[in-house]
């Protein structure tokens, strides 16, 4: 287990490969689009993106900025979809974009 941002992991080591990638209560929210797309691509069993649901802000700080890009972000999860095997769950406040040939 190798605790980093995502934007890390794709820049620190462009040949890196982790068997699986997971980002957890709606921190996939904050990454670029850009981000999100790149990340299948570096992973080898699985891709698990919880995004805040459409329309969700979270309320329990209220310095809590979502950037402009946080639905872009979350539709480019969904878009994963069409490209690689997987599924969408919808979890309370989340969702959850699970991606690799176990979630199907």
């Amino acid at each position: 287990m190798f605790p980093r941002t995502a934007e890390d992991f794709l820049e620190q080591n462009p040949n890196e490969i982790a068997e699986i990638v997971v980002s957890l209560f709606g921190s996939p929210s904050h990454m670029l689009p850009e981000t999100i797309t790149a990340l299948p691509g570096r992973c080898i069993e699985a891709l698990v993106l919880m995004h805040y649901a459409e329309g969700y802000f979270p309320y329990f700080y209220d310095e809590t900025v979502i950037p402009n890009w946080s639905e872009k972000s979350r539709e480019a999860a969904l878009a994963l979809l069409e490209k690689y095997p997987g599924r969408v769950e919808h979890l309370g406040t989340f969702q959850v974009v699970l991606i690799g040939e176990n979630y199907v």
